[in-house]
């Protein structure tokens, strides 16, 4: 069995997602549509150089956020007061956008989260433009690097066609949840909109990130 708060991999029909009440312990399984979930694991996908990753995309528009690299990990940054910010760290932007990558060899699908620099999220958006209708959900892209060092690159996968119809959506708190998970910060609770959570989050980040500060300093670095 997969771990009890990891997000299952997506079928034809729907996404589903094994969550946990962490005031009762109970384990349950319910559609990604109708969860307040607490916390959620999602695989990351990350455009190597050389590589293709051919997707449909599943957000109608992309989570944001600047990271400061402080020793051996990224950290999230709170924006104002941000104890890195305030040494002059540097940070880098990055967003997530919730995916099916389409597996050409077996025909199959994985659902997950592609990493997206700035200079992506304008090809993207260029791309949308191109196709018509608004935000990102159904189109179908390909995203590529020619090497490691190189931008990345967002192409329509067919030139000229449509959004793919009848793409579920992975909702903008589903995508916030994954990103509490792979920074140590609060998840979206119920009834909480994305301005909420990024508050919420944000008061937790600045606290995190200081400690980190902390203990670079006491270390020496």
């Amino acid at each position: 069995m997969r771990s009890n708060d990891e997000i299952a991999d997506a079928d034809e029909e729907a996404l589903f997602i094994l969550f946990v009440d962490y005031s009762t312990g109970k384990v349950s399984m319910s559609m990604l549509g109708e969860v307040p979930v607490s916390r959620v694991r999602m695989k990351v996908f990350k455009v190597g150089g050389g590589h293709d990753v051919d997707c449909i995309v599943r957000s109608a528009d992309v989570l944001g956020f600047q990271l400061h690299w402080l020793g051996v990990r990224s950290f999230m940054c709170p924006g104002s007061d941000c104890p890195a910010c305030a040494e002059h760290v540097g940070a880098k932007w990055r967003g997530l956008l919730g995916v099916d990558v389409l597996e050409g060899s077996t025909g199959g699908r994985k659902c997950g989260l592609i990493e997206l620099t700035d200079s992506a999220l304008g090809r993207l958006r260029f791309v949308a433009d191109c196709v018509g209708g608004s935000g990102f959900l159904g189109l179908h892209i390909v995203a590529s690097r020619k090497g490691i060092r190189s931008p990345m690159r967002i192409e329509e996968a067919t030139p000229g066609a449509a959004r793919v119809a009848g793409v579920r959506e992975i909702r903008s708190e589903i995508v916030a949840a994954a990103v509490a998970t792979l920074y140590g910060l609060p998840s979206p609770g119920p009834g909480d909109g994305l301005r909420e959570w990024e508050v919420r989050a944000a008061d937790v980040a600045r606290v995190i990130i200081g400690k980190a500060m902390s203990r670079l300093a006491l270390n020496g670095n």
